[in-house]
């Protein structure tokens, strides 16, 4: 199922922001839920993001254990579902991403600049790697020194590989000046986005939460404050 990336940052944003407002467990682990199903709905294969958002979600559970038994659970559950809910995005390459931000009337150079920021992310890690190989074929092995050696080491490590992104870069603002980049106000798109039915299933899904929220809230302000808050 193809769903459009502005589905994809709807949710993103309803789940995130109502993750922040709200000090209610009970409605934050329905949120996480939701930020669960509709990741797999999305396609997103959860064991691989699982393994790139382990160290915040154990920063969060050590975080958690400083501040209470409620205080810790709220904190935990609200900032999970932030983490889980931006992991949607993993389900789009950044083309879709920025094409989904023009057509939401964000600039051009906005949508462009997205796609340019998530696509050096990559750049940095491969450069990364092919000079922790390159110290490994000269045997240094950087997992077997000590922490200070390690440190030490990356810094090494991490000069030649920013420098290199940098000159990259730089060629791909070269590139951009020579197809005349912004000479127009307009652009044509190769794919135009359409909202199928999956993507209204999944708007309703959210607005139903969002008034779930509002009706909570607007509840818990008539017949007291709310029973379980930081």
């Amino acid at each position: 199922m193809k769903f459009d990336p502005r589905t994809k940052i709807f949710a993103i944003a309803a789940l995130s922001a109502l993750a922040v407002l709200t000090p209610d467990i009970i409605f934050l682990s329905g949120g996480l839920i939701l930020a669960l199903e509709l990741n797999i709905l999305f396609g997103v294969n959860l064991l691989k993001a699982a393994k790139r958002l382990w160290f915040f979600v154990t920063a969060f559970a050590l975080i958690a254990l400083l501040q209470g038994v409620i205080g810790g659970i709220t904190f935990f559950l609200r900032m999970s579902t932030v983490v889980i809910a931006a992991a949607i995005a993993i389900s789009s390459d950044s083309r879709e991403m920025a094409d989904a931000l023009i057509k939401l009337k964000f600039p051009y150079e906005i949508g462009f600049m997205v796609t340019a920021t998530l696509g050096f992310l990559p750049m940095l890690r491969r450069e990364l790697s092919n000079r922790i190989k390159a110290m490994a074929v000269r045997g240094i092995d950087i997992r077997r020194l000590g922490i200070f050696k390690k440190f030490r080491a990356y810094t090494y490590v991490l000069a030649p590989a920013v420098v290199g992104c940098v000159l990259k870069s730089k060629a791909l603002a070269d590139a951009m000046t020579a197809r005349a980049f912004r000479a127009y106000n307009t652009r044509t798109m190769l794919r135009e986005l359409r909202f199928g039915g999956q993507d209204v299933m999944v708007f309703l899904i959210l607005i139903a939460y969002i008034a779930a929220f509002i009706v909570l809230t607007i509840g818990r302000s008539v017949y007291g404050g709310w029973n379980m808050q930081i």
